[in-house]
C-alpha cells in the first residue's frame, strides 16, 4: 500500500487500520503507542438541583461510535505486528476487555488530567484514564524510567484557552480526542533510539510528533482523511506547545 506520507522516518497510510495490519507480517515495528476508540453513550441524563423536580440535560459524552468502535481484533493485531513493548490508552468501560487483550499484561498506569470538567452523570469528575503496557519483550524493565505510574497532564483544551488543540474557525475541535504531547512523550521517551513505533488510531498524529520531537521513527494508520491532512501539518510544524 502506498503512503499518504512519507518523510524523515515518519509514514502515514490511509485506511482502515485493521486491513492494513492483517497485510503486515509479524514483528514488522518495535512497539506500539495508540488510543483506540473509547465506548461512548451520549444520552440524555436527569439532573437533579435543590428543587423537586428533575432537569433533563443533554450529557456532553460524544454518541457511540462516533470516533470508531473499540476492537479487539487491533488490539490483537498490533500485538502481533510489534516485536516489544505496546501501549493503549483506555476509558474505564474498556479497560477490563484491554487487560484482557494485554498478552502479556505488564501492568496498568493512569493519565490524571488535572483540568477535567465535572460529568454530568457521574458522581464525580472523570479525571483518570489507563494505559494499559503489553507486548511480546519489553526494553524497560531493569530501570525507573519514570518517578510514578500516574502521568499527570492536562488534556488538550479548545475555545479561547486552547493550547496544543486543533479547532475550526468557531472554536469547536476537529478531533474530539486529541492527547496531550507531553503525555506521548513521557511515554515514549524511554524506548531505545533505533525504536520503529506504530500508531493504528493517528486521529490528529500526537504520537507521530512525539516521535519526531524525540528522533523516533514511526508509522501512523488513520481512516478519516480529514485527520490525516491535520497529522501532516502538525508534523511540519517547528514548535509545539510542550507545556
Amino acid at each position: 500500500m502506498k503512503p499518504y506520507y512519507e518523510s524523515g522516518g515518519i509514514t502515514i497510510y490511509h485506511g482502515d487500520c485493521r486491513e492494513i495490519l492483517r497485510s503486515w507480517s509479524d514483528n514488522s515495528v518495535h512497539a506500539v503507542i495508540t488510543d483506540p476508540p473509547w465506548e461512548l453513550s451520549g444520552r440524555e441524563v436527569e439532573l437533579r438541583g435543590s428543587g423537586v423536580a428533575p432537569c433533563r440535560q443533554k450529557s456532553t459524552t460524544l454518541k457511540k461510535g462516533a470516533v470508531g468502535e473499540w476492537s479487539a481484533e487491533v488490539v490483537a493485531e498490533a500485538q502481533r505486528v510489534s516485536s516489544g513493548d505496546c501501549f493503549f490508552l483506555a476509558g474505564y468501560k474498556e479497560l477490563g476487555k484491554l487487560c484482557e487483550a494485554a498478552k502479556p499484561l505488564r501492568g496498568v498506569f493512569v493519565w490524571q488530567k488535572p483540568n477535567a470538567a465535572p460529568a454530568a452523570f457521574y458522581p464525580a469528575k472523570i479525571d483518570i484514564s489507563f494505559i494499559v503496557w503489553t507486548g511480546k519483550k519489553s526494553a524497560l524493565y531493569g530501570h525507573q524510567h519514570w518517578k510514578s505510574m500516574v502521568f499527570s497532564y492536562p488534556f488538550p483544551q479548545a475555545g479561547c484557552m486552547a493550547r496544543e488543540r486543533f479547532v475550526d474557525a468557531s472554536g469547536k475541535a476537529i478531533h474530539p480526542c486529541q492527547g496531550p504531547l507531553n503525555l506521548y512523550l513521557d511515554i515514549m521517551t524511554p524506548l531505545p533510539p533505533d525504536t520503529v513505533v506504530l500508531d493504528p488510531y493517528l486521529g490528529t498524529g500526537t504520537t507521530l510528533r512525539a516521535a519526531k520531537d524525540l528522533g523516533r521513527k514511526a508509522i501512523g494508520i488513520e481512516i478519516e482523511e480529514k485527520y490525516c491532512e491535520i497529522a501532516v501539518k502538525r508534523l511540519a510544524q517547528e514548535v509545539l506547545f510542550t507545556s
